[in-house]
């Protein structure tokens, strides 16, 4: 008991994720509850959709995922050269047909970098292929940064690309 406040997973900056979330291929949710994921770092690697090692606390590679009542802090994700598209320091999902819902979390001090036009997502980084959901319901997403060496960064706290809003 306790929740995020006691219960923490550290990755150290140990270059790689925090957690990875497997797909679920279809037979089921994931689901993330109660953490603080803090000091993940992923190296991005690929161009899109096909970035791999994204998302700095939490990469998902697809399916349905469900985080709850987590607070993420200090997670950040890196990508050099025209292929290393640093995206979501603290949550990543690639061009899959993922579900994401974020609900009462907190997602703050995360950041994503890259040495060319690619950062993006500093907190949060959605990406759909076709048929995914994502959504974000009292979150507070604040102080997080998406910073390119070249030409800028975009959405320092979340984007969502070809995503779509589930019914209600």
């Amino acid at each position: 008991s306790g929740g995020a406040e006691v219960t923490i997973i550290d990755a150290n900056r140990l270059s790689t994720s925090a957690v990875t979330v497997p797909s679920t291929g279809g037979a089921g949710q994931s689901t993330i509850h109660g953490f603080t994921i803090t000091r993940g770092v992923g190296t991005a690697t690929g161009t899109p959709p096909s970035i791999t090692r994204s998302g700095g606390g939490v990469h998902i590679t697809g399916g349905q995922t469900h985080i709850a009542q987590c607070r993420f802090r200090f997670n950040a994700v890196t990508g050099s050269g025209n292929t290393g598209h640093g995206r979501g320091g603290a949550i990543y999902t690639p061009g899959t047909a993922a579900t994401l819902s974020i609900v009462d979390c907190d997602i703050s001090f995360n950041g994503a970098g890259s040495s060319n036009s690619g950062a993006s997502g500093g907190g949060v980084y959605f990406e759909s292929a076709s048929g995914g959901a994502f959504t974000m319901i009292r979150c507070t997403v604040k102080n997080n940064t998406a910073l390119a060496s070249n030409s800028g960064g975009a959405s320092g706290g979340a984007r969502a690309d070809r995503a779509r809003s589930p019914a209600a």
